[in-house]
């Protein structure tokens, strides 16, 4: 391959990187915050459903056993929600509280005609059968952006009750939400410096190989935590898949890398991995500084992969990119 052909591929595949980007691929699925929502209490017990918060305090997500029949009326007490007996789940098209609820801080227009008193037009929105959903619930977590006012971290900030009808009973779901202590910084700190360690390395090995493959080492961790991230949440609540494809989409670039070596189409598919990486990296930077995080996995390894793989990413991108456009030197001929 040419060095102004793997430009050219360098060039088209940055641009569509950009235009797909995980910060355009999901708006509103869960993401980090500094508030934790929990259910504290079921009034009166009801074994035969089950309530939890995920995302932090972004998504209620409430489950039914076979054979149970669920009602959640909306914020008007309208018809929003129902779980039947055989576990398909209904949301109610014609519910103002639907289109209040589309996003994690609210702001949908209602349609006109839509009110409280609109005849329930049902539409199934989950998996047939499944007795489960996940939703943007309000009465669960705080709707203002900003610190709450007169409110210190670690103070309970909301106090809710979502009501909920089981088999014709009416069920409180009481709700809390407490202001989280900020997170320490020393992951974050410690991962940056180990991939300072990793490019240092890679920069003062003899062979320009060792790029594709610490990139490899790189993009496989940040799939595995992304994954992690991934599969914590309901797929009702839509995780972006980015969270794990696009490291995976690096380390098949990187792979092509290590085996076309320092050639130009090489010097290009390093520099794609790292730019990949990077803005993988990138979008997840606000979980550096936030309380809670939408995984399953420790805070602490999910920060310091991040902030080592952003390093790593940005190096070993800027090194390709000027291997790329290094001129080749050229020996001299012999003289027969």
């Amino acid at each position: 391959m040419g060095r102004w052909q793997a430009v050219g591929i360098f060039g088209a595949v940055v641009a569509v990187a950009v235009v797909a980007s995980p910060t355009t691929a999901m708006a509103d699925s869960a993401g980090p915050t500094d508030y934790r929502s929990e259910v504290v209490g079921v009034d009166p017990p009801t074994p035969s459903i089950e309530v939890s918060i995920v995302g932090g305090d972004s998504f209620v997500v409430l489950r039914a056993d076979p054979g149970i029949e669920v009602e959640i009326p909306g914020y008007q007490s309208e018809p929003y929600l129902r779980i039947a007996a055989d576990g398909a789940v209904f949301e109610n098209q014609r519910s103002p509280t639907r289109y209040v609820n589309g996003s994690r801080y609210g702001g949908g227009t209602v349609p006109d005609g839509v009110t409280a008193d609109s005849e329930p037009e049902w539409a199934e929105v989950a998996a047939p059968g499944s007795g489960e959903y996940a939703w943007h619930d309000h009465r669960a977590h705080r709707m203002q952006t900003g610190d709450p006012p007169g409110a210190e971290r670690g103070d309970r900030i909301l106090d809710e009750v979502l009501p909920v009808v089981v088999d014709g009973v009416a069920v409180e779901v009481r709700i809390e939400s407490t202001w989280m202590p900020a997170p320490s910084r020393w992951p974050t700190v410690l991962g940056v410096a180990a991939g300072m360690i990793v490019v240092a390395g890679a920069l003062m090995a003899p062979k320009r190989r060792v790029w594709g493959l610490v990139l490899v080492s790189a993009g496989a961790i940040a799939a595995t935590v992304g994954w992690v991230g991934y599969a914590s949440l309901p797929g009702s609540t839509d995780p972006p898949a980015v969270w794990w494809l696009l490291p995976v989409l690096a380390v098949a670039f990187a792979a092509a890398a290590s085996v076309l070596g320092p050639t130009p189409g090489g010097h290009a598919a390093a520099a794609i991995a790292g730019l990949e990486l990077a803005v993988w990296a990138l979008d997840r930077r606000a979980g550096l500084t936030r309380a809670v995080l939408p995984t399953d996995a420790p805070y602490w390894l999910d920060r310091a992969v991040t902030a080592g793989v952003f390093t790593v990413g940005l190096v070993a991108a800027g090194a390709a990119i000027v291997g790329l456009f290094r001129p080749t030197r050229r020996h001299p001929q012999p003289i027969s």
